[in-house]
């Protein structure tokens, strides 16, 4: 590292919920990910999800691995935010 340049902050994790109504029938989620290498986006995926009780415990785990690999998360549910593990601060 060059020593004239002072480092970079670390970049700081957006983590966003909202709760709200969504169109469609059995429509449940919107989950956006963005993927960061530094402070570069790299990548961003968005996926609606219909309602399936199956699938709960499943996107409670994407959404905190998600996370913990330092990617920003926003949803938007029909649920509470517990339901995807997330807890207010």
């Amino acid at each position: 590292m060059d020593k004239l340049r002072k480092p970079r902050p670390p970049r700081k994790q957006l983590v966003f919920f909202a709760k709200d109504q969504l169109i469609g029938d059995g429509a449940y989620a919107v989950i956006r990910t963005t993927w960061f290498d530094g402070t570069q986006v790299v990548n961003v995926t968005e996926a609606s999800v219909n309602y399936y009780k199956d699938n709960i415990p499943v996107l409670k785990t994407v959404v905190r691995e998600a996370i913990a690999a330092g990617a920003d998360v926003s949803i938007l549910s029909i649920d509470e935010a517990s339901a995807f593990g997330i807890t207010a601060k």
